[in-house]
């Protein structure tokens, strides 16, 4: 990305729009939010999706995960935990996620029933 415009956007955009790939969890009247962006394949992110499951816990902030991929044929997990948050809510959306990381499995039905 050119410098000039990485600048502009850093300082002049107050919030860039990326509810297609987004989901929220916890405290939606909180004060404080907190942002992953978060890839299913990423061990670094299962990490912290691990560290975040206290904060999620205590219902004290609002995480807001934004969902990213290495490839474009991976973005089916995405899709997938997205539907699952429109259809069943946030609860079974993050038990999904967080059973994901935990076992170190790609999505399937099974972790949703």
């Amino acid at each position: 990305m050119n410098e000039k415009v990485f600048n502009l956007l850093l300082h002049e955009e107050t919030e860039y729009e990326v509810a297609d790939s987004t989901i929220e969890f916890g405290n939606n009247s909180s004060n404080m939010v907190i942002t992953i962006f978060s890839n299913p394949y990423c061990n670094p992110c299962a990490a912290m999706h691990k560290r975040l499951q206290d904060l999620y816990a205590s219902n004290s902030c609002l995480i807001r995960y934004v969902f990213t991929s290495f490839k474009p044929e991976w973005n089916i997990i995405n899709k997938f935990l997205i539907a699952v948050y429109q259809q069943y809510g946030a609860e079974k959306a993050w038990e999904g996620l967080y059973r994901m990381v935990r076992q170190r499995k790609v999505f399937s039905g099974a972790l949703f029933r």
